[in-house]
Protein backbone atom coordinates (compact mmCIF):
# COMPACT_ATOMS: atom_id res chain seq x y z
CA UNK A 1 0.00 0.00 0.00
CA UNK A 2 1.33 3.52 -1.00
CA UNK A 3 2.86 5.36 1.79
CA UNK A 4 3.55 2.46 3.87
CA UNK A 5 7.77 2.79 4.25
CA UNK A 6 7.07 6.71 4.81
CA UNK A 7 9.69 7.69 7.68
CA UNK A 8 7.82 9.19 10.24
CA UNK A 9 8.38 12.99 10.90
CA UNK A 10 9.01 13.28 14.73
CA UNK A 11 10.05 17.06 13.89
CA UNK A 12 6.84 18.06 11.99
CA UNK A 13 4.84 15.54 14.52
CA UNK A 14 6.02 17.80 17.39
CA UNK A 15 6.13 21.32 15.78
CA UNK A 16 1.96 20.67 15.49
CA UNK A 17 1.73 20.05 19.44
CA UNK A 18 0.72 22.70 21.71
CA UNK A 19 3.16 23.84 23.91
CA UNK A 20 0.58 23.04 27.38
CA UNK A 21 0.64 19.46 25.94
CA UNK A 22 1.30 16.64 28.79
CA UNK A 23 1.39 13.26 27.21
CA UNK A 24 3.99 12.33 24.38
CA UNK A 25 3.61 9.24 22.82
CA UNK A 26 6.07 8.46 20.05
CA UNK A 27 6.19 4.72 20.45
CA UNK A 28 6.76 2.20 18.12
CA UNK A 29 7.64 4.65 15.62
CA UNK A 30 11.33 3.70 14.23
CA UNK A 31 12.68 6.59 15.64
CA UNK A 32 16.65 7.01 16.12
CA UNK A 33 16.49 10.39 17.79
CA UNK A 34 14.14 12.81 19.41
CA UNK A 35 14.38 16.30 18.97
CA UNK A 36 14.62 18.95 22.37
CA UNK A 37 11.26 18.69 24.12
CA UNK A 38 11.96 22.03 26.82
CA UNK A 39 9.10 23.49 24.78
CA UNK A 40 6.24 22.01 26.32
CA UNK A 41 6.56 23.21 30.06
CA UNK A 42 3.49 21.44 31.25
CA UNK A 43 4.82 17.79 29.81
CA UNK A 44 4.73 14.98 32.61
CA UNK A 45 4.45 11.62 30.73
CA UNK A 46 6.46 10.33 27.65
CA UNK A 47 6.17 7.20 25.87
CA UNK A 48 9.21 6.83 23.58
CA UNK A 49 9.09 2.85 23.72
CA UNK A 50 10.14 0.72 20.84
CA UNK A 51 12.56 2.99 18.95
CA UNK A 52 15.76 2.91 18.13
CA UNK A 53 16.86 5.60 19.96
CA UNK A 54 20.77 6.19 21.00
CA UNK A 55 20.08 8.69 23.43
CA UNK A 56 17.59 11.01 24.69
CA UNK A 57 16.87 15.17 24.94
CA UNK A 58 17.08 16.31 28.47
CA UNK A 59 14.23 15.47 30.84
CA UNK A 60 11.88 18.12 31.29
CA UNK A 61 11.52 19.73 35.01
CA UNK A 62 7.78 18.55 34.93
CA UNK A 63 8.18 15.04 34.24
CA UNK A 64 6.97 12.79 36.20
CA UNK A 65 6.87 9.36 34.16
CA UNK A 66 9.09 7.75 30.98
CA UNK A 67 9.01 4.58 29.40
CA UNK A 68 11.71 4.81 27.21
CA UNK A 69 12.32 0.69 26.87
CA UNK A 70 12.70 -1.54 24.32
CA UNK A 71 15.41 0.60 22.51
CA UNK A 72 19.53 1.10 21.92
CA UNK A 73 20.19 3.66 24.65
CA UNK A 74 23.34 3.42 26.37
CA UNK A 75 22.65 6.36 28.67
CA UNK A 76 20.10 8.46 30.34
CA UNK A 77 19.79 11.95 31.05
CA UNK A 78 19.98 13.41 34.87
CA UNK A 79 16.59 12.70 36.76
CA UNK A 80 14.96 15.61 37.71
CA UNK A 81 13.45 16.18 40.89
CA UNK A 82 9.77 15.49 40.14
CA UNK A 83 10.30 11.84 38.05
CA UNK A 84 7.81 9.28 39.64
CA UNK A 85 8.61 6.14 37.70
CA UNK A 86 10.90 5.40 34.37
CA UNK A 87 11.11 2.38 32.40
CA UNK A 88 14.02 2.02 30.79
CA UNK A 89 14.08 -2.16 30.90
CA UNK A 90 15.97 -3.64 27.52
CA UNK A 91 18.63 -1.17 26.57
CA UNK A 92 21.92 -1.04 26.36
CA UNK A 93 22.76 1.19 29.65
CA UNK A 94 26.29 0.42 31.89
CA UNK A 95 25.47 2.98 34.72
CA UNK A 96 22.49 4.94 35.43
CA UNK A 97 22.77 8.69 36.63
CA UNK A 98 22.06 9.63 40.75
CA UNK A 99 18.38 8.70 41.63
CA UNK A 100 16.25 11.19 42.38
CA UNK A 101 14.23 11.01 45.85
CA UNK A 102 10.95 11.04 44.40
CA UNK A 103 10.77 8.31 42.58
CA UNK A 104 8.79 4.85 43.37
CA UNK A 105 9.36 2.84 40.39
CA UNK A 106 12.38 1.56 38.66
CA UNK A 107 12.69 -0.79 35.91
CA UNK A 108 15.98 -1.05 34.58
CA UNK A 109 16.03 -4.83 33.67
CA UNK A 110 17.50 -6.68 30.31
CA UNK A 111 20.99 -3.67 30.40
CA UNK A 112 23.88 -4.25 31.12
CA UNK A 113 24.39 -2.56 34.67
CA UNK A 114 27.77 -2.99 36.38
CA UNK A 115 26.14 -1.35 39.46
CA UNK A 116 23.45 0.58 40.98
CA UNK A 117 23.66 4.48 42.13
CA UNK A 118 22.95 4.99 45.79
CA UNK A 119 19.37 3.33 46.44
CA UNK A 120 18.99 4.07 50.98
CA UNK A 121 18.11 7.82 50.58
CA UNK A 122 15.12 6.72 48.09
CA UNK A 123 12.51 7.03 51.10
CA UNK A 124 9.19 6.18 48.43
CA UNK A 125 10.75 3.30 46.41
CA UNK A 126 8.68 0.37 46.00
CA UNK A 127 9.65 -1.42 42.79
CA UNK A 128 12.95 -2.27 41.87
CA UNK A 129 13.45 -4.32 39.19
CA UNK A 130 17.06 -5.24 37.85
CA UNK A 131 17.24 -9.03 36.33
CA UNK A 132 19.49 -9.86 33.62
CA UNK A 133 22.16 -7.40 34.42
CA UNK A 134 25.89 -7.65 35.49
CA UNK A 135 25.55 -6.62 38.83
CA UNK A 136 28.02 -8.18 40.91
CA UNK A 137 26.83 -6.47 44.22
CA UNK A 138 24.30 -4.34 45.41
CA UNK A 139 23.91 -0.96 47.25
CA UNK A 140 21.91 -0.15 50.68
CA UNK A 141 18.01 -1.50 49.82
CA UNK A 142 15.24 0.92 51.01
CA UNK A 143 13.17 -1.12 53.29
CA UNK A 144 9.88 0.24 52.49
CA UNK A 145 10.66 -2.22 49.09
CA UNK A 146 7.28 -3.96 47.95
CA UNK A 147 8.54 -5.58 45.01
CA UNK A 148 12.33 -6.21 43.84
CA UNK A 149 13.64 -8.80 41.48
CA UNK A 150 17.61 -9.22 40.99
CA UNK A 151 17.00 -12.45 39.10
CA UNK A 152 19.79 -13.33 36.48
CA UNK A 153 22.80 -11.21 37.98
CA UNK A 154 25.68 -12.50 39.59
CA UNK A 155 24.80 -11.17 42.71
CA UNK A 156 21.13 -12.70 43.05
CA UNK A 157 23.09 -16.42 43.44
CA UNK A 158 24.92 -15.04 46.11
CA UNK A 159 21.36 -13.82 47.65
CA UNK A 160 19.68 -16.85 47.19
CA UNK A 161 22.26 -19.29 48.68
CA UNK A 162 22.41 -16.99 52.13
CA UNK A 163 18.75 -16.25 52.10
CA UNK A 164 17.27 -18.99 50.03
CA UNK A 165 15.22 -16.96 48.10
CA UNK A 166 12.92 -18.97 45.75
CA UNK A 167 11.44 -18.08 42.91
CA UNK A 168 8.26 -17.17 42.51
CA UNK A 169 5.76 -17.26 39.08
CA UNK A 170 6.80 -14.92 36.41
CA UNK A 171 10.14 -14.47 37.83
CA UNK A 172 9.05 -12.41 40.79
CA UNK A 173 10.81 -12.31 43.56
CA UNK A 174 8.93 -10.68 46.67
CA UNK A 175 10.83 -9.25 49.71
CA UNK A 176 10.03 -9.12 53.64
CA UNK A 177 10.91 -6.37 55.10
CA UNK A 178 13.45 -8.69 57.33
CA UNK A 179 15.14 -10.28 54.50
CA UNK A 180 16.01 -6.80 53.10
CA UNK A 181 17.62 -5.95 56.44
CA UNK A 182 19.18 -8.93 56.11
CA UNK A 183 20.42 -7.70 53.14
CA UNK A 184 21.61 -4.92 54.10
CA UNK A 185 23.65 -5.97 57.12
CA UNK A 186 25.70 -8.17 53.96
CA UNK A 187 26.02 -5.35 52.29
CA UNK A 188 27.25 -3.35 55.29
CA UNK A 189 30.12 -6.02 55.89
CA UNK A 190 31.11 -5.93 52.33
CA UNK A 191 31.60 -2.09 52.19
CA UNK A 192 32.72 -2.22 55.68
CA UNK A 193 35.76 -4.13 54.67
CA UNK A 194 36.39 -3.80 51.03
CA UNK A 195 35.98 -0.30 50.36
CA UNK A 196 38.93 1.72 50.42
CA UNK A 197 37.76 4.52 52.64
CA UNK A 198 37.87 2.15 55.19
CA UNK A 199 40.97 0.77 54.24
CA UNK A 200 43.01 3.06 56.58
CA UNK A 201 40.99 2.41 59.87
CA UNK A 202 40.12 -1.28 59.56
CA UNK A 203 44.13 -1.74 58.92
CA UNK A 204 44.90 0.36 62.22
CA UNK A 205 43.17 -1.94 64.40
CA UNK A 206 44.87 -4.48 63.95
CA UNK A 207 48.72 -5.66 63.93
CA UNK A 208 50.23 -6.42 60.38
CA UNK A 209 51.06 -9.87 61.36
CA UNK A 210 47.32 -10.54 61.70
CA UNK A 211 46.05 -9.45 58.29
CA UNK A 212 45.46 -12.58 56.55
CA UNK A 213 43.61 -14.47 59.52
CA UNK A 214 41.28 -11.60 60.12
CA UNK A 215 40.71 -11.63 56.00
CA UNK A 216 40.36 -15.29 55.98
CA UNK A 217 37.67 -14.96 59.17
CA UNK A 218 35.71 -11.95 57.73
CA UNK A 219 35.96 -14.16 53.97
CA UNK A 220 31.95 -14.43 52.44
CA UNK A 221 33.22 -18.20 52.12
CA UNK A 222 32.96 -17.96 55.86
CA UNK A 223 29.15 -17.41 55.44
CA UNK A 224 28.36 -19.68 52.98
CA UNK A 225 30.50 -23.04 55.00
CA UNK A 226 28.12 -21.59 58.21
CA UNK A 227 24.91 -21.64 55.92
CA UNK A 228 25.76 -25.86 54.94
CA UNK A 229 25.17 -25.97 58.69
CA UNK A 230 22.01 -24.29 59.33
CA UNK A 231 19.15 -27.22 59.55
CA UNK A 232 16.14 -27.24 57.21
CA UNK A 233 13.86 -25.95 59.41
CA UNK A 234 15.64 -23.07 60.90
CA UNK A 235 13.66 -20.09 61.02
CA UNK A 236 16.17 -17.55 60.38
CA UNK A 237 17.03 -17.38 64.28
CA UNK A 238 20.87 -18.73 63.44
CA UNK A 239 21.28 -17.01 60.42
CA UNK A 240 20.36 -13.83 62.67
CA UNK A 241 22.59 -14.61 65.30
CA UNK A 242 25.56 -15.13 63.15
CA UNK A 243 25.18 -12.05 60.96
CA UNK A 244 25.16 -10.19 64.47
CA UNK A 245 28.10 -11.81 65.91
CA UNK A 246 29.56 -11.89 62.52
CA UNK A 247 29.20 -7.92 61.82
Amino acid sequence: MQGENIEFDIVNYLNKLSSSTIIINISNRNLTYIPDLSRFKRLQILNCQNNKLTLLPPFNATLESVNCSRNKLTSLPPFNERLLDIDCSQNCLRKLPKLNKNLVYLDCCLNHLNYLPELKHLNKLKDLCIYSNNLRALPYLPEQLNYFDANGNEIFNILQLIFSINLLSSSKIFYKKKDIIKINKWVHFREYYFLSKYKKKFISWMIKSREKKIKQQFHPSVLEEFLKTVPDDDDGEALDNFLNAWI
